[in-house]
């Protein structure tokens, strides 16, 4: 294997095998979606795409035409650390697959108006991801394991940061990381090294600028038990448990690799042997061993069928935790022969040959790591597997997701798969918070509404927000003004208090209670003092819950709602936002005034008012937040109880 580093520090392998005249070259890029900004969340997927839609020298499509002109393939993917483009090809035709690759990572122009279509199609990629049980589940587990690092936000970005993408910040992150001393070549098949180096050395000169590397943020060590539950129209459960793991480059990850093929590989591996088979509790099930630049993830993980989810969740937790007891002879000496075998499959090919060195080159920086790697499972033992099987696999540090039918399990509750795996593992250790430390906890109720609270002792008061998409968003032209009145009746009386009384209680502790309602929003707003938050989350927590838009109420709200509409006719600004708006949105509710017209307000009934309500203010659509002085582990378990034992819908 021939290894050089040009003077800008650009790192070319090439690995000659001469069994048939193909070869694969790959453009490694050390950059990945978790080594973007806040504000960049899916660029380094979005270059993916861009890098192939035309430069200084070849227009649009190109690039693709020529590699495929000549019989090759050409395509490319984005992980967490890295972004890499491949070719494969005749050997004949390795100069072609060299120039059109070093031309579209080192001079691509990133046409505005194919980057306009590009972003479409990553929105609609995005689309469909949702529509994918699968990739819905592994995004819940990893968010649930990644608070603070990248790790946690899926590689192709969200709705929101990719429709904010512009050339400028395409430009600039380019600009940024695509630089020689950032990338790796790779080169393997039917190739003589020193010619692939000199042409290298040609078409890659100059440009050594450093790259200058951000720390990623530090993902502190998991220590509690974190539970995940959601549900989605889907015929069959996605079952998670996750732990943290190690790096690549850690001395214990062949014993973690291994760990995982035992436990998931294979008809003959522990979980499908115990749980599919002798149990029947599972459709599939399996484990999977994470290992990147940074800490990774171990997890076990099963597709179930029908309402025995909590029985198959107590089948894998016994299965897995079992494991630290130890491992048989057999059993490890299976996984090694299954891991072993693995090299030589990906030695068959010039595309595994080439990955196998761009991955550990860019991710320890060390193609001799494989070696160290294989040897390391070659002379693994027992007590190895064990070792590092009791130093993961811990019963109160970990994350449990389940991604549920919508009608299915409906005892699958996060209270109820905490109750599951006290009987499995025993009562967890209660986790502590540092003293004066914040604390942010973002998770997802038994009944789907989401939840985000953060610790802030700055001020003795409490901020708690209740919203869901709707408002003026959910209206027609008959219904104009339902979300203003439902959201100023969320406060005019509960089952359990008159609008005199919510008044008296607000007035009695300084808070501040009040609807919401927007273009896009409705909800419920409450501000309190730190000596009265107990009382102020009932209070809001009533009112949420339990509304009775009493009808003397509503006709009292009618009526300042008409005579506000009337008072809009004196605003001459007023009145041109409002043409303005129905000018431009046409047929779109946004051409509504959020306040409604007089002849709509007058005819709502109560009926409609509390049916936007239910519709919209469903727990199922609902995000809570709390911000202030409070115990976050306290307040979450009275979400749970209140909120979350509500019905979804």
């Amino acid at each position: 294997m021939h290894d050089a580093t040009l003077p800008n520090g650009l790192r070319l392998l090439v690995e000659p095998s001469h069994a048939s005249r193909v070869v694969a070259v790959q453009i490694w890029v050390r950059v990945g979606s978790a080594d973007e900004g806040p504000d960049e969340a899916g660029l380094a997927h979005l270059h993916e795409h861009m890098l192939f839609k035309g430069t200084a020298s070849r227009g649009v499509g190109e690039l693709a035409s020529e590699i495929e002109a000549a019989g090759g393939e050409i395509n490319a993917w984005t992980s967490f650390d890295q972004t890499v483009y491949h070719v494969t090809i005749a050997s004949r035709e390795l100069d072609v697959a060299l120039d059109v690759l070093a031309d579209a990572v080192r001079h691509s122009t990133f046409d505005p108006q194919e980057l306009e279509r590009e972003i479409e199609v990553v929105i609609e990629e995005l689309h469909r991801g949702r529509d994918q049980p699968a990739r819905v589940a592994g995004e819940m587990l990893f968010s649930g394991l990644y608070r603070r690092h990248p790790y946690g936000r899926p590689v192709i970005g969200t709705l929101d940061s990719v429709r904010s993408m512009t050339r400028d910040k395409v430009l600039r992150f380019y600009d940024r990381w695509y630089r020689p001393g950032n990338m790796t070549v790779v080169v393997a098949g039917d190739v003589e090294p020193a010619r692939v180096e000199a042409r290298i050395r040609e078409l890659f000169d100059g440009d050594s600028a450093p790259v200058a590397r951000p720390a990623r943020p530090v993902e502190p060590p998991l220590d509690e038990v974190r539970v995940a539950v959601q549900r989605k129209d889907i015929q069959e459960t996605h079952l998670f448990v996750g732990w943290s793991a190690v790096p690549l480059a850690d001395p214990r990850t062949p014993y973690v690799d291994l760990l995982s093929v035992i436990l998931g590989a294979g008809e003959s591996s522990r979980l499908y042997r115990r749980v599919k088979r002798e149990l029947e509790r599972v459709n599939d099930c399996y484990a999977l061993s994470h290992t990147p630049n940074d800490p990774g993830l171990f997890a076990v993980g099963a597709q179930v069928h029908g309402d025995g989810v909590l029985d198959a969740l107590e089948s894998l937790l016994e299965t897995s935790l079992a494991v630290r007891d130890g491992v048989t002879d057999d059993e490890l000496e299976k996984a090694r022969t299954i891991i072993l075998s693995e090299q030589v499959y990906l030695r068959e090919t010039v595309d595994g040959m080439a990955r196998r060195l761009g991955y550990f080159a860019s991710t320890v920086g060390d193609v001799g790591f494989e070696d160290a790697y294989y040897r390391a499972i070659r002379e693994a033992t027992v007590t190895d597997v064990a070792e590092v099987a009791r130093q993961l696999l811990k019963p109160d540090a970990l994350v449990i997701t389940a991604l549920l039918p919508s009608e299915s399990a409906p005892d699958c509750t996060e209270s109820a798969i905490r109750e599951r795996l006290e009987r499995v593992c025993g009562p967890a250790p209660t986790p502590s918070v540092t003293p004066g430390e914040p604390e942010l906890v973002e998770t997802v109720l038994s009944n789907g509404a989401k939840v985000v609270i953060r610790e802030d002792r700055t001020v003795p008061r409490v901020a708690i927000r209740a919203a869901a998409i709707g408002g003026l968003l959910a209206e027609r032209r008959q219904t104009s003004g339902v979300g203003h009145l439902t959201s100023q009746l969320l406060v005019r009386g509960t089952r359990r208090r008159s609008a005199e009384e919510l008044v008296e209680l607000c007035d009695a502790m300084a808070a501040g209670l009040g609807g919401i309602s927007g273009r896009s929003s409705l909800g419920l707003s409450g501000d309190f003092l730190q000596a009265h938050w107990d009382r102020g989350f009932d209070l809001f927590m009533d009112c949420l819950l339990e509304p009775t838009f009493p009808e003397a109420e509503l006709e009292r709200e009618r009526r300042t709602a008409l005579e506000d509409v009337a008072a809009r006719k004196d605003s001459p600004t007023t009145m041109v936002f409002d043409r303005l708006a129905e000018a431009i949105h046409a047929d779109h509710p946004y051409s509504l005034p959020v306040l409604g017209h007089a002849d709509s307000l007058a005819a709502l009934t109560r009926d409609e008012i509390e049916r936007a309500w239910r519709t919209q203010l469903a727990p199922s659509r609902t995000v809570v937040a709390v911000v202030g002085a409070v115990d976050p582990r306290q307040t979450l378990r009275r979400l749970e109880a209140t909120l979350g034992a509500a019905p979804p819908g």
